[in-house]
């Protein structure tokens, strides 16, 4: 578990640093820059990520099934990130 909380710490440390340098470049309007960064690819898993723990902690919805075998490739994406995962005003 330890391992898997240091690697998560890792990433979540690359992604805010993304965010900063991303953030940081919006004051320059460099349209070729902002063009590439607007690639429907850049971003998508985490976009992906957000939006499904937004909808389940909303929600409160439950899977349909554990796996989400036979559904959807969006269903079982969303089983994937919501899997044990603990919502976070339940942290307070």
């Amino acid at each position: 578990v330890d391992e898997f909380a240091e690697q998560i710490t890792k990433k979540a440390e690359i992604l805010e640093e993304a965010a900063a340098i991303l953030r940081s470049q919006l004051q320059f309007k460099n349209l070729i820059w902002m063009k590439a960064l607007s690639d429907e690819k850049f971003g998508r898993d985490i976009m992906h990520f957000v939006d499904d723990i937004r909808l389940y902690e909303r929600t409160g919805r439950k899977r349909e099934t554990t796996w989400a075998e036979g559904r959807p490739k969006s269903e079982k994406r969303r089983a994937k990130f919501t899997m044990g995962y603990t919502r976070r005003e339940a942290e307070l």
